[in-house]
């Protein structure tokens, strides 16, 4: 199944990165996964998550580059040992920082955001 993408550009390194714009059940599911693994404690009275590990906050973000970023600079991840991985880390930071909120919106749970601030 061919998914509709877009292509964005770093402000600063002019890199251009293809990403879809959705992501699958399967795919939410796997990212979700990751954090439920950790057996979270989540109090909603305080909004205030316990119990989250730095390692399971890394491992989920590179899940979600991998399944969201299509290729960087015309390089596919995986393809004669390129990293998408390495290469999001590798950005000078503010580049960095606008790919990780570029990737965030997709991945993001916006009906549980919602949820959460009304």
């Amino acid at each position: 199944m061919e998914r509709e993408t877009k292509t964005i550009v770093t402000p600063i390194g002019k890199n251009q990165i293809v990403i879809l714009t959705y992501l699958t059940g399967r795919e939410k599911r796997l990212l979700t996964n990751i954090y439920l693994e950790e057996k979270l404690n989540y109090d909603s009275e305080n909004k205030r998550v316990e119990g989250i590990s730095p390692a399971a906050i890394n491992r989920a973000q590179d899940v979600a580059w991998k399944t969201v970023i299509q290729s960087f600079d015309g390089k596919k991840d995986g393809v004669n040992d390129f990293s998408v991985v390495n290469a999001v880390l590798d950005l000078r930071s503010e580049d960095y920082n606008f790919v990780v909120k570029e990737v965030n919106d997709i991945t993001a749970d916006k009906e549980f955001e919602q949820k959460k601030t009304s």
